[in-house]
């Protein structure tokens, strides 16, 4: 009887649809949902980049409402179906301590600001540059949820971004009560490009 069975070629085109077409929608599933996470990777550090190097070209002082329009335009540019936070930070080198040091920090969402304790222990992820010149800081958080359960986990994606102003040695930022937190140094004028 085993000996029939196991010498029949014959098959129903019924029975092997059935067996594969879970393993043929869910093959689909993953390569979309991989694909996703892959394609909002993406837009997240191209997002993340842009805000850098919008910040570098800014000669006047900034405050808290352009860090918010800032943060808006991120969840613009990543499509706004996931909560997303940003931390902008002027960083600059201290001669005297011999290491980096925040001259202004804001964040929105729960991420806390930045302090010189956390910079000092960077000196392996941030760039060397001389006395008196900045970076701009711009890190961004995505949290990611996958549209389908296939194996990929909630995450959040996370850029760090550092340039450097283009036409001053420091962007200004204008607290609440008007005062500027950090002035160029050098007596250049942060109002005038080029100083």
């Amino acid at each position: 009887m085993f000996g029939r069975f196991r010498r029949d070629r014959r098959g129903s085109v019924g029975v092997e649809a059935v067996l594969m077409f879970p393993l043929l929608i869910w093959a689909y599933l993953a390569m979309f949902v991989y694909w996703e996470a892959f394609r909002i990777e993406n837009t997240n550090t191209k997002a993340a980049y842009m805000l850098a190097d919008m910040l570098s070209r800014e000669f006047n002082p900034i405050d808290d409402d352009y860090i918010t329009g800032m943060d808006r335009v991120y969840a613009f540019l990543t499509r706004d179906r996931f909560p997303t936070d940003i931390r902008v930070s002027s960083i600059g080198w201290d001669d005297t301590t011999e290491n980096y040091r925040v001259l202004w920090s804001r964040s929105t969402g729960d991420r806390p600001e930045l302090v010189t304790g956390d910079v000092e222990k960077w000196g392996a992820i941030l760039p060397v540059f001389p006395s008196g010149d900045t970076i701009i800081l711009v890190e961004t958080d995505l949290q990611y949820e996958p549209t389908f359960n296939i194996g990929l986990d909630n995450r959040t994606m996370t850029q760090f971004v550092y340039m450097r102003p283009r036409f001053v040695s420091a962007v200004p930022f204008v607290g609440v009560d008007g005062a500027v937190a950090y002035q160029s140094p050098g007596g250049i004028d942060p109002g005038s490009p080029g100083g």
